[in-house]
């Protein structure tokens, strides 16, 4: 018989680290895990005004969709999510093994409905995972982009993904756990067990040499990080830099670490100062210079037409 499952979420952005924590934690047998599920994104949305385009029509959908919760809820407050709540981790524990007494739920664009699910699960465990927002962006650039600056595909995650990350975070600091991914990979045995300890689970050694072992069933999921390291390694941790390679992938840098804003900055961990320093020692080469220009070019108008869209909608 499975034990009552409790969810373990890990909040972040794409590309910064999550995979790796989420193999880690997973090498021990009371977390269960999957690829990633994206399962919760649908239920919850929903619910929402906006950000879901159908066949059927949306708008109409959500009107006749929330008139039927508030009849639901209307005898016995908050039920509907009580029953959404079960729901979604009857299926975790489906999915667990026997053993487990957590399911680990980890999917990056969680990062739009974090707050949400903190409140659909106030006894759940919840991560948040940061990383150098310059380095995020790089490795997006360099492993899905080709070392083409693509950037525009990823501004959901970028703007509105990171800036729900830390106004969740503010709002929910006694109930969170909060890391970095440089102090995960510089010390990842004493962190490790900060977070092991969050969760009351023992630590166990296997931990940081048997997460590259684990094979999650789905297909959703990063396999680049550990299909090229067998261990955990600083060598992510500065390889940022030489993406920032010409002038206007510089300027555009440092209008995105201005968009965040220097308290946002501090608050997960960082300096805009450095960041900012760091920009400037990048060398400058001109081979991208021509295509980085087009492409700027190209998501600005992708936006402001996405924008009269949605304004027109």
């Amino acid at each position: 018989m499975h034990k009552e499952i409790r969810p373990i979420f890990i909040f972040s952005l794409p590309r910064s680290g999550s995979t790796l924590l989420q193999r880690t934690l997973a090498s021990h047998p009371m977390v269960s895990t999957t690829a990633e599920t994206w399962f919760l994104l649908p239920l919850i949305y929903m619910s929402k005004d906006n950000g879901v385009k159908t066949e059927y029509g949306y708008s109409k959908f959500r009107k006749g969709f929330n008139d039927f919760r508030n009849q639901i809820d209307a005898d016995n407050k908050a039920s509907y999510q009580r029953l959404l709540r079960q729901f979604v981790l009857n299926n975790y524990k489906l999915a667990s093994n026997n053993n487990a007494i957590y399911f680990l739920d980890k999917t990056p664009r969680y990062s739009l409905i974090c707050d949400q699910i903190i409140e659909m699960f106030p006894h759940g465990k919840f991560i948040f995972l940061w990383r150098n927002p310059l380095a995020v962006i790089s490795s997006m650039i360099e492993s899905w982009g080709k070392g083409r600056w693509n950037v525009y595909k990823y501004y959901i995650d970028l703007f509105d993904g990171l800036n729900n990350l830390i106004n969740t975070c503010s709002d929910n600091e006694h109930q969170i756990f909060q890391i970095k991914y440089e102090d995960l990979v510089s010390n990842p045995e004493i962190h490790i067990k900060e977070i092991l300890q969050y969760l009351n689970l023992e630590y166990t050694s296997n931990l940081l040499s048997e997460f590259n072992d684990i094979d999650f069933t789905g297909r959703m999921g990063d396999q680049t990080g550990t299909d090229k390291y067998s261990e955990i390694s600083v060598d992510s941790i500065e390889k940022w830099r030489r993406t920032y390679n010409t002038h206007v992938r510089k300027k555009w840098a440092y209008k995105y670490l201005d968009n965040i804003g220097e308290k946002n900055l501090n608050k997960i961990g960082y300096s805009i100062s450095e960041l900012k320093n760091g920009l400037n020692v990048c060398p400058n080469h001109f081979f991208r210079l021509p295509s980085d220009i087009i492409r700027i070019g190209y998501g600005i108008t992708k936006q402001k037409i996405k924008s009269i869209i949605l304004n027109n909608a």
